[in-house]
């Protein structure tokens, strides 16, 4: 599954499931592009979170 999405996620909440990311073993990635704010890879997916939408 590539490219799913959430819309419109508030800062706090995303701070909340980037430490669940983490806390399930997820890895700290460099970000690739400016709007990026962090990057996890766990298992074969990765999450991102940006501050623009594109």
């Amino acid at each position: 599954m590539q490219g799913r999405t959430w819309r419109n996620v508030e800062s706090d909440r995303a701070e909340k499931i980037r430490s669940y990311l983490l806390e399930k073993d997820g890895i700290k990635e460099e970000t690739k592009s400016a709007p990026e704010v962090w990057r996890i890879k766990l298992s074969k997916s990765t999450f991102t979170y940006n501050t623009e939408t594109f």
